[in-house]
């Protein structure tokens, strides 16, 4: 739903209120109907006699309230439409400036890899001209900068990455899973050296839709948080099935210390992080996951034990 359509959406039909925009209307329309009501009754029983008195009645018991009663409906009809106009104003410019926050946020990502790439070229000529030397000290430092220089470069990644799921539409095709959940893996070949990590997978895939590229990086930051926070070592099981509702179910199990109930519900929000005692995490990955998944018409989600470890899946269409 585009911006225009929500704050259409919230419009009220103003062509509704006119037959009640003005309180003598509303009296008008109800002394009309008493008085028709009073004649028909005073026909029916044969009272004609006191016609006059009761249709005085009637004027009397039917205007006066029905007057007071109107100027009740339209002040709140009008301050119903003066909260409304606030309330488009207000909508109007959050949506602009969301977008301008966001075009901002996509330069600024953009605009940093060029000299983030430069210092990382100066760090790698800086290491390989103290290899060798005897200052222990500037090699750990030269270490420092290069695993700094590597953090921003993921952290700029995955804002210019969330920043076209925001924004890009996309083709979807059949995919090919083994291959996406192979080349994530070998992207994450140092980390499941570091960790000593194991990843199990199935022999087959069932086949799903979706957009290739995007579903690559939802393999990356599962299989990256199975790692990083599973158990010592970490042993990754992946997984599918078909549902019911022609959705396939994706999933990673792990063997780490579980999740608190209470913390899962914030895990897909952005800048969450799995372990707040840990720094190497920005907390981008699993929102990124969230806005992937649902721009392709699946969901995500976890189920956890503390200390039986979590399966984190998400799901995609089935090839039709």
């Amino acid at each position: 739903m585009t911006d225009h359509s929500i704050l259409k959406s919230h419009r009220f039909p103003q062509r509704s209120f006119q037959l009640i925009n003005r309180p003598w209307k509303i009296t008008v329309i109800s002394l009309a109907l008493a008085l028709l009501v009073t004649a028909v009754l005073m026909f029916f029983t044969g009272n004609m006699d006191s016609i006059r008195p009761a249709l005085a009645i009637a004027i009397v018991c039917s205007g006066v309230p029905s007057y007071l009663i109107a100027r009740l409906v339209v002040h709140y009809q009008r301050i119903a439409e003066t909260q409304n106009a606030e309330l488009l104003s207000m909508n109007r410019e959050l949506a602009i400036n969301n977008a301008e926050l966001e075009a901002y946020a996509h330069t600024v990502a953009h605009d940093l890899k060029g000299p983030l790439f430069t210092i990382q070229g100066y760090a790698g000529v800086l290491r390989r001209q103290l290899n060798g030397a005897s200052s222990p000290k500037a090699l750990e430092m030269v270490g420092q900068i290069e695993m700094s220089s590597k953090k921003m470069d993921s952290i700029i990644r995955e804002l210019l990455l969330l920043s076209q799921v925001r924004n890009q539409e996309v083709e979807t095709a059949v995919l090919n899973m083994h291959e996406l959940i192979t080349h994530a893996e070998a992207q994450l070949a140092g980390l499941i050296q570091q960790s000593g990590g194991q990843i199990r997978y199935p022999a087959e895939w069932p086949t799903a839709v979706g957009y290739a590229p995007w579903i690559e990086e939802v393999w990356r930051n599962y299989l990256s948080n199975g790692l990083k926070y599973g158990g010592q070592p970490p042993k990754l099981e992946c997984g599918a099935v078909y549902q019911n509702n022609h959705q396939v179910r994706f999933w990673v199990r792990d063997n780490g210390p579980g999740i608190p109930p209470d913390y899962v519900p914030l895990l897909f929000k952005e800048f969450t992080r799995l372990d707040q005692s840990r720094h190497d995490s920005h907390g981008l990955g699993l929102s990124i996951v969230y806005r992937i998944v649902e721009k392709l018409g699946g969901e995500v989600g976890v189920e956890s034990t503390p200390g039986q470890g979590s399966l984190f899946y998400f799901t995609l269409p089935g090839q039709s």
